[in-house]
């Protein structure tokens, strides 16, 4: 099994009809065991960064992404050491 990177980068990953102050799905790989996973996003507050298990590994996943006005800019993906 090729190494794993440390990060993981996924833009525009969630839907694009939410409204300010909705949550919003996203689409992630987990960066320890490379699972798809489904995060909600508050894409009403302008800067998140967290730490959220993973749904499968229940390994620490951080999760930091950018919004504006409802809209999803960044979001980066990576294992939290």
């Amino acid at each position: 099994m090729p190494p794993m990177p440390k990060s993981l980068r996924n833009y525009a990953a969630a839907k694009t009809t939410s409204e300010p102050g909705v949550q919003d799905e996203a689409q992630i790989t987990c960066p320890f065991c490379w699972e798809n996973l489904t995060i909600l996003l508050d894409l009403s507050l302008p800067d998140q960064d967290y730490i959220e298990d993973c749904q499968v590994c229940c390994q620490p996943i951080r999760i930091h992404y950018t919004s504006d006005a409802g809209t999803l800019i960044s979001l980066d993906v990576a294992q939290d050491s």
